[in-house]
């Protein structure tokens, strides 16, 4: 962090990203529990530093709020949860209530990552990929996995908890997209804003706002290398609720030359919102003080 030039950093899982498509939810309830100790007492060297993220089981939701509880007791600023959850329940299901209450009222921010749950990132998935025989249409599928499908769980993940009106419910609760990249975002709302006002009186949704106009209070985004959503940023209005990540220490991470990039793709940015994407979002999203 120091040769990077980095003040603090959000701490998500690697390895444990597979973790949310188990079908077993004792299994998954009691590995997230020992994921979330661990990450507790790591943050405790540096709390201002290291912004640790505890893992939520969203099966039993007796089990899931406690468990979030425990996750704010011990310090922890966020909590994150499946992206792509098990068949038998949408995020736009009243079983997740209890949760979306829990979350707002504990000021615990909700986190989808990529690669999580039921989707084309499980193992059996890609077991299933392996098994293409023709090298091409391997390579299709990857590719596939790397772009479109990956941005199908993320908008969906969104359209769900917000079209079924968990945001509008808990004013008070946050959502981040998480390594999901922010170029589409803008194109995405423009979209479903168009048909909102299209169809408002034949296709009811939970909300009482534009799905744009969530986007910067309620939901936030995380981005590291998409210059085409950095040459957007300052153009929409939820550009504000953007925030630049350097993905260490994965080998897409930015690191060690994250000044070098910023510096060259966010100059054009007013003060202002530069101030926001590379510090001030973060910051207030997870109360954070100004580092020394």
């Amino acid at each position: 962090m120091a040769i990077d030039g980095v003040d603090g950093e959000v701490l998500y899982p690697s390895l444990a990203l597979e973790l949310f498509a188990l079908d077993d939810a004792s299994l998954q309830e009691r590995t997230f529990a020992r994921y979330n100790s661990w990450l507790m007492e790591f943050c405790e060297v540096k709390p201002e530093a290291l912004i640790g993220i505890g893992l939520v089981s969203m099966y039993n939701m007796d089990i899931a709020v406690k468990e979030l509880e425990r996750c704010a007791e011990g310090g922890l600023r966020g909590c994150q949860i499946w992206q792509s959850p098990h068949a038998s329940l949408p995020l736009s299901a009243a079983h997740y209530e209890p949760f979306w209450e829990a979350a707002a009222s504990l000021n615990m921010p909700v986190s989808l990552h990529i690669l999580t749950g039921f989707n084309y990132s499980s193992r059996q998935s890609r077991s299933d990929s392996k098994k293409i025989e023709d090298p091409i249409e391997r390579s299709i599928d990857g590719y596939k996995g790397s772009v479109t499908r990956k941005l199908d769980a993320a908008c969906d993940a969104i359209v769900d908890i917000m079209f079924g009106g968990a945001l509008d419910r808990h004013p008070n609760l946050k959502l981040v997209t998480v390594e999901n990249e922010i170029g589409w975002i803008p194109f995405v709302l423009n979209q479903f804003d168009y048909y909102c006002n299209r169809f408002r009186e034949s296709r009811q949704t939970g909300m009482s706002k534009l799905p744009s106009e969530y986007f910067g209070s309620q939901v936030f985004s995380t981005f590291f290398r998409d210059p085409v959503g950095m040459k957007l940023l300052g153009w929409w209005k939820g550009a504000g609720g953007c925030m630049w990540s350097n993905d260490y220490p994965h080998p897409n991470s930015t690191w060690p030359h994250s000044q070098e990039i910023v510096a060259e793709n966010l100059s054009y940015l007013n003060p202002e919102i530069y101030r926001k994407v590379v510090r001030e979002t973060a910051m207030n999203l997870y109360s954070l003080h100004e580092a020394r």
